[in-house]
């Protein structure tokens, strides 16, 4: 009995078509994706814009990216304007005045004020509550924002590195986010998740599938883990840390941090308690002063969507901001200067 020739043909069709199929299902998801973000505020698409037009890749290959310099976008409802340094901060004097105090503030997206206007964001409130005091015996009070989202600590210590110089601080404040240990790996940025909208929306979502599913640790797993002493990314973080600290203490510059909690859940009982705890012992032990924050949040614990950007973003909003410039006025108010 003779072999039947095997014919490709029919399965190179149905290959053709299924990856056709596949292609026209993301080009249109592409487009109505774009059209849904130009006519409403989706968090993770809001993010991808972030990416797209306020950073960019570091040219010294350090650290996974920088802030544009003199960039400008509009994100999350909000006008974000950079200097020539990448702050949310007006452009420094290279020529510092006379009884001028200059607060250098390094973070994260909370810190720079994701979803509030300028005029909102903590360090703004602070800066101008200080400027307004009579008792100010002619101190002017300037504080740079030099917040960069999805920066952790080894990341805003190289930033401090770069441009400690250039800045000469009077004082400069680690706003310290939960997340911050994480590490952030150079060089695996996926090309779809970088120049795709849907493929940012289709990932995020999945996501949120799996964690709900259980298939992802939850918060609390992936922060207990982060933290052990043996970890070796909470370890370089307190590396990070001391080597700011030192510098500092050899240019006699005051350091203060600020633990900010997970806004996701501020209940006095919050399953993050221990762990602001511990950050704030671990750094306190090393000398440094620590604000840990969580206290002042509890009042919206079992409401935290008021403080809230939107319901899908978890960052601070203005009033958040009004709570963290609270935290930071009462200490810098009575700062012996």
């Amino acid at each position: 009995m003779k072999n039947r020739p095997f014919h490709f043909r029919p399965y190179l069709l149905a290959t053709g078509s299924v990856i056709l199929l596949l292609a026209v299902t993301f080009a249109l998801g592409e487009v109505l994706t774009r059209w849904a973000a130009q006519h409403r505020l989706i968090y993770i698409l809001e993010m991808a814009k972030y990416a797209k037009e306020l950073k960019t890749p570091d040219p010294e290959g350090r650290v996974t990216h920088v802030h544009r310099a003199n960039g400008k976008a509009h994100l999350m409802g909000v006008d974000i304007s950079l200097n020539s340094f990448g702050q949310r901060s007006p452009e420094p004097s290279m020529i510092k005045e006379e009884g001028l105090k200059r607060i250098w503030i390094l973070g994260s997206s909370v810190t720079l004020g994701w979803g509030v206007p300028y005029e909102k964001v903590f360090s703004t409130v602070v800066q101008n509550r200080l400027n307004s005091e009579e008792t100010s015996h002619g101190i002017h009070f300037e504080l740079l924002n030099a917040g960069i989202g999805n920066y952790n600590t080894r990341a805003q210590h190289l930033l401090f590195e770069k441009q400690f110089a250039s800045i000469r601080p009077d004082m400069v404040i680690l706003h310290y986010f939960v997340s911050d240990a994480e590490p952030r790996f150079i060089g695996r940025s996926n090309y779809f998740l970088r120049n795709s909208y849907f493929a940012d929306l289709i990932y995020y979502r999945f996501y949120l599938l799996f964690t709900q599913m259980g298939l992802r640790k939850s918060l609390k797993e992936y922060y207990s883990e982060l933290y052990k002493d043996e970890s070796s990314a909470w370890q370089e973080t307190c590396l990070s840390i001391t080597r700011m600290r030192d510098e500092l203490r050899k240019n006699k510059i005051p350091f203060l941090i600020v633990i900010n909690p997970d806004f996701t859940d501020l209940r006095s009982t919050s399953q993050f308690k221990e762990m602001y705890g511990k950050i704030e012992t671990t750094f306190s032990s090393m000398g440094i002063p620590t604000i840990n924050s969580f206290a002042a949040f509890q009042g919206f614990g079992g409401h935290e969507v008021d403080l809230w950007v939107s319901k899908d973003d978890p960052h601070p909003n203005e009033a958040g901001h009004r709570l963290m410039a609270d935290v930071l006025y009462n200490y810098l108010h009575s700062f012996p200067w």
